[in-house]
């Protein structure tokens, strides 16, 4: 009798161990050394790596990315059609301005169609908002609906000598409209620009204070077949008096010639001379300052 109640005594023990065990399984487990992974974690995770050197915290919205200013030169074509850059459409990204004049004997701008009769003066490409890479910052939002009527008194004389629409097809309106739609947008509420006409008044200042046809004349730099070598071409620009700080020389090439194409000039947010990122892709060639339209072939561009 006494080993019989001690079977039944031990296998309720057994049962109760059991039942007790399989309870504590049921539940979820917590350890203080470790916590599950959550969004919070994810968005820690965002914000470390946004402080890593190279990046800005902050800086980028949804669809738009940032990036810092690099150290190295850049040789990348910042063309108005985006060809191999990434663009952004929000003011939070610009860092600086840059003012773009072409040759137009091989300018990008004569590629598509372009007239037969082209002036012997550089004109005007546009004026940007860029990033700290360099790279354009275009069509941000703007209340303004953009027409004719900003263009006119002596602002649409001004715009066909320096800003001329060189390709036959359009109407000029539309071309500059569309200019202040892609990158005049986001220069509304910057220094000294809070209209459409300010944009272009401006554009027309910069212009005029450094005119990239009277800065070669100066510098006794005339088109002629022989090339530049890139050294020259450059260092004389950047001390010129006046300017005094690195430009960008973009060319278009041909059969492994470079063509000098564009010159640009760099300014801060108060629209001060600074550096320009990167020497462009003439950077370390031999230069030649066409006297003739080139017809460039843009799948030969490197």
């Amino acid at each position: 009798m006494g080993f019989l109640v001690k079977t039944i005594l031990i296998f309720s023990i057994v049962v109760i161990l059991t039942t007790k065990e399989s309870e504590q399984q049921g539940r979820p487990r917590t350890n203080q050394g470790s916590r599950p992974s959550s969004r919070a974690d994810s968005a820690s995770s965002s914000r470390s790596d946004s402080s890593r050197p190279g990046s800005r915290a902050g800086s980028s919205r949804p669809g738009s990315r940032c990036g810092s200013r690099p150290s190295s030169r850049l040789s990348n074509h910042d063309s108005e059609d985006g060809n191999n850059i990434d663009i952004y459409q929000s003011s939070s990204c610009i860092d600086h301005f840059r003012l773009v004049q072409s040759w137009p004997k091989i300018s990008r701008n004569n590629v598509r169609n372009p007239k037969s009769s082209l002036p012997d003066n550089w004109i005007l490409h546009g004026l940007w908002a860029v990033d700290v890479q360099g790279k354009p910052v275009v069509n941000c939002p703007t209340n303004f609906n953009v027409n004719a009527n900003y263009l006119g008194g002596d602002l649409i004389s001004q715009l066909r000598e320096k800003w001329p629409n060189l390709c036959l097809s359009g109407k000029e309106c539309g071309f500059w409209i569309h200019e202040f739609t892609k990158h005049g947008s986001c220069f509304i509420g910057s220094a000294e620009i809070d209209t459409p006409r300010r944009y272009f008044e401006k554009t027309m200042e910069l212009t005029s204070l450094y005119n990239v046809t009277e800065i070669l004349d100066d510098l006794k730099f005339k088109p002629k077949q022989e090339p530049y070598p890139f050294r020259v071409l450059y260092r004389n620009i950047q001390n010129y008096a006046g300017l005094n700080h690195f430009v960008r020389l973009e060319c278009d090439i041909q059969d492994n010639v470079y063509y000098l194409a564009e010159i640009h000039i760099c300014f801060d947010k108060d629209f001060d001379v600074v550096h320009c990122v990167g020497s462009g892709n003439c950077y370390g060639k031999e230069i030649v300052y066409s006297p003739n339209m080139i017809k460039v072939n843009r799948n030969n561009e490197q």
